[in-house]
This record gives C-alpha cells, sequence and structure tokens, in this order.
C-alpha cells in the first residue's frame, strides 16, 4: 500500500513538472501615455489612452505633474519607480483591447492611490477623491483627506474589461492636490516555454526510468 501511494505521487509530480506553468509579466500605465518618463501631457495618445480635454489636471509620466520631477512619493510608502501623477480634476482613460493586442490577456489592475508628499511642501493641501471606471461603470471610489492621510491600495479584476477610466476630482477645493496613482500597472500572464529546464528535464527522466523499471519487476 505504500509503495503503491508513493508510485502515485512520484507520477503526479512527474506530469506536473512536464506541464507548462504561467508567469506574471507588469505593464505599467506611465509607459504607455506617449511621453517619456519624467515628463507631462495633458494630450491623448492613440490607440492606448484617451485624456479628458475638458477638465484641468494634467499628467505626470513617473512623477507628480509639471509643477516637480520627483520621484511618487506618499507619507506612509513609497518612492516609487513608476506612476501617474493626476493633479485633479482629471480622468484619462485606458483602452484595454489595444493592450490585449499587442502584449496579451491580463489578470488585474492594481495601484497605490495618494497624495504626493515632496511636492506638497510645507503644506498638508484638500487631497483628492479617486475613482476607477470598468466601461463607464464605477467600480472603486476613496477619498484621501491630504498628504498627512495613509494610501490605499486597490486591485481589480480586468476580466471581460475594455476600458479603464482613472479620475481624480477634488472634493474640499484646489489646493495642492498632488494626487497619483503609484505603481499603476496591468498584470498580464503569458505562457512559459513548454520546454523543461535542465534540471526538470533530469527528475522527469529520472522518475519515468525508475517508474518503468518497478513495471518491469
Amino acid at each position: 500500500m505504500i509503495k503503491s501511494s508513493f508510485f502515485k505521487i512520484l507520477l503526479m509530480y512527474t506530469l506536473f513538472a512536464l506541464a507548462s506553468p504561467s508567469q506574471a509579466a507588469e505593464i505599467f500605465l506611465s509607459d504607455f501615455m506617449g511621453i517619456a518618463s519624467g515628463e507631462s501631457t495633458d494630450e491623448s495618445f492613440a490607440p492606448f489612452m484617451t485624456v479628458n480635454t475638458n477638465l484641468r489636471g494634467g499628467f505626470g509620466a513617473d512623477v507628480p505633474g509639471p509643477f516637480a520631477s520627483n520621484q511618487i512619493q506618499f507619507t506612509d510608502t513609497g518612492p516609487f519607480a513608476k506612476g501617474i501623477g493626476a493633479h485633479p480634476a482629471n480622468e484619462i482613460t485606458f483602452h484595454l483591447d489595444e493592450f490585449r493586442a499587442l502584449v496579451g490577456s491580463f489578470q488585474s489592475f492594481s495601484t497605490v492611490v495618494g497624495i504626493d508628499v515632496p511636492s506638497a511642501g510645507g503644506s498638508n493641501g484638500a487631497g483628492a477623491l479617486f475613482e476607477v471606471f470598468f466601461d463607464g461603470n464605477l467600480v472603486a471610489s476613496h477619498d484621501i483627506i491630504n498628504k498627512l492621510s495613509p494610501s490605499i491600495a486597490i486591485s481589480l479584476d480586468l476580466t471581460g474589461v475594455s476600458d479603464l477610466k482613472l479620475k481624480t476630482s477634488a472634493p474640499r477645493g484646489l489646493f495642492t492636490n498632488h494626487a497619483a496613482w503609484a505603481d499603476a500597472k496591468l498584470t498580464e500572464f503569458t505562457a512559459v516555454s513548454a520546454v523543461p529546464e535542465p534540471n526538470t528535464l533530469w527528475l522527469v527522466s529520472f522518475s519515468l526510468v525508475f517508474l518503468l523499471r518497478k513495471k518491469n519487476r
């Protein structure tokens, strides 16, 4: 009985080792804004993203905005190498089907929202309201009071979503509202090569030989 169970476990492990796994890859949204890291824009970048030009705020690629060149940093975390500075009021929409056509499918969208501390100087500011929309439907809403408020991590499933809209507004008025979507990214899943690594090949070969020898005894 013990031998039989051992052989079953060994066989299951062998089949698992032969399977083609998946690995996660990160796609940072600030890389698809049509500008270099450290620059700012208030224009759309076809076909990946559209900016609502009727609103006041602009967007910074990996920086809080045109008013600062520092990396995004919140009172409780950071600095972040990647992210989108988004001084309210503004809206930016990413067209996910264009990303899928380029790099494949996605599992989720994630970001950390808050008010950038270094660019705020001595002012606590008036904070910002962060809203996430999937295909026009509100799916997340977080109000950050000021730069001393803790940041909030957001993670949302992207299954079936075509348009991802990020919106910031200033419910307490415009006053040092240096809002940012830090580390804003899509998590993509791509298949790894079906050819096993050398160590895996050795394990599989040993297991198959062992099982065949046992069977023929």
